[in-house]
C-alpha cells in the first residue's frame, strides 16, 4: 500500500513546478531489497523538504508498468537489452503532471553488497555506489542524491 504522505508530497512538489518549464529531474525509485528502513528514510527526507539541491526534483515510486524483474535484469545483472527496455519504459508518459516521462531510476539492493544504483536516459550504462558499513541516514541520503540523473527527457 502506498504511503499517503508520500503521494501527497509528490503532488505538492509537482504543483510547484512552473508552467512551461522543463522541471525535474523526475526520478523513479525502487527498493529491490527487503530492508524497509531504506524506504522510510527516503520518504522521511522527501517529507522534510530535502531536494538534493535540485529545486524541481520529483521522486516517485516506480510505476506499475516497470516490473521489478526488468529493473533487476537491467540494474543488478547489467543486461544491456533489459537496460534498453527499462529506458523505453522510463520515457513513457506517467501522468498529466509528468507528461514527458522520467529522467532516470534509482534503486537500492542488498545482494552481495548494499548499494544504490542509477540508470538515466542520458547515461550509456548503470552507475552503482556501494553503501559503507554502518552508514548514517545522512550518508545514505547523500549517496542517493549523488545518483540523481540529469534532466534528459526528449523534447526539452
Amino acid at each position: 500500500m502506498k504511503n499517503p504522505l508520500f503521494i501527497f508530497l509528490y503532488f505538492l512538489l509537482i504543483a510547484n513546478a512552473s508552467a512551461g518549464a522543463a522541471g525535474g529531474p523526475y526520478v523513479a525509485w525502487i527498493n529491490l531489497s527487503q530492508n524497509t528502513s531504506i524506504d522510510q528514510m527516503i520518504e522521511s527526507r522527501i517529507a522534510s523538504g530535502s531536494n538534493c539541491n535540485y529545486p524541481g526534483l520529483v521522486i516517485v515510486s516506480v510505476p506499475e508498468w516497470i516490473s521489478k524483474d526488468i529493473v533487476k535484469s537491467a540494474i543488478v545483472e547489467k543486461d544491456k537489452k533489459s537496460l534498453r527496455i527499462l529506458k523505453a519504459k522510463l520515457r513513457k508518459h506517467h501522468s498529466s503532471l509528468i507528461s514527458d516521462g522520467f529522467d532516470g531510476l534509482i534503486s537500492y539492493e542488498e545482494t552481495n553488497t548494499r548499494k544504490f544504483s542509477a540508470a538515466a536516459l542520458v547515461w550509456p550504462k548503470v552507475i552503482s555506489e556501494e553503501v559503507a558499513p554502518r552508514s548514517s541516514e545522512k550518508a545514505l541520503w547523500d549517496l542517493f542524491c549523488s545518483l540523481i540523473p540529469p534532466v534528459g527527457r526528449s523534447g526539452l
